[in-house]
């Protein structure tokens, strides 16, 4: 897997984080979430639960040393505007740093669309 492509999703629901590394032929190398770190209940929003997911995340791409070259594209589903400092913290400094290369930062915001309504 060594200079291959991986893709990292970040999904921030209104109720957990998650987070899911696909290799380069889209396979799932590494899920996690809020729930699955233990975090129940209204705990999975904290602002620690998010900081404990994606600690996570960066701790399993660093200690995978066969993907040290690798290219990532990082797509951010969701995201609110005060959650981004925290992303670049725990996620883009200590990948940079770990001789990563870092392609593509994408965010997505998935907003419901209803159609229009009936004027009274």
């Amino acid at each position: 897997m060594n200079n291959q492509k991986l893709t990292i999703y970040l999904n921030i629901g209104r109720s957990n984080f998650f987070v899911t590394i696909l290799d380069f032929s889209g396979t799932p190398i590494y899920k996690s979430s809020a729930g699955s770190l233990g975090f129940k209940n209204i705990h999975k929003r904290s602002p620690e639960a998010f900081s404990q997911t994606l600690f996570e995340c960066t701790r399993y791409l660093i200690s995978a040393k066969n993907t040290v070259d690798s290219n990532i594209t990082i797509i951010l589903m969701g995201v609110q505007r005060y959650q981004l400092r925290e992303i670049r913290k725990k996620i883009l400094l200590p990948l940079k740093r770990n001789k990563y290369s870092i392609t593509t930062v994408g965010c997505y915001l998935q907003i419901a669309h209803n159609g229009c309504r009936k004027s009274k």
